[in-house]
């Protein structure tokens, strides 16, 4: 069985952080308690979705329409798996 096959299925994000390279400080991106889901499909098809710890529902359409809203991350793709010599 390929490993990619392994993550097919829905995932819940448990935590995010951001971590220096060099000081391997870690900062915790959405809060400690961030809402998030990952969807990995068969055909290698993945979309991510991810919100703030404490994000509020957006109340009007200028709100939900914000492409720089810092509250929410969504993002769509194909995997490409890529093996070692």
């Amino acid at each position: 069985m390929e490993s990619h096959r392994n993550l097919i299925g829905t995932w819940t994000l448990m935590s995010c952080v951001l971590e220096d390279v060099e000081t391997k400080q870690q900062e915790p991106v959405w809060g400690s308690k961030p809402n998030g889901y990952l969807v990995a499909t068969s055909a290698g098809r993945w979309i991510v979705i991810q919100t703030a710890e404490g994000r509020r529902t957006p109340s009007n359409d200028q709100d939900r329409l914000r492409p720089s809203n810092p509250y929410s991350l969504i993002r769509a793709g194909i995997k490409q798996t890529e093996t070692g010599s």
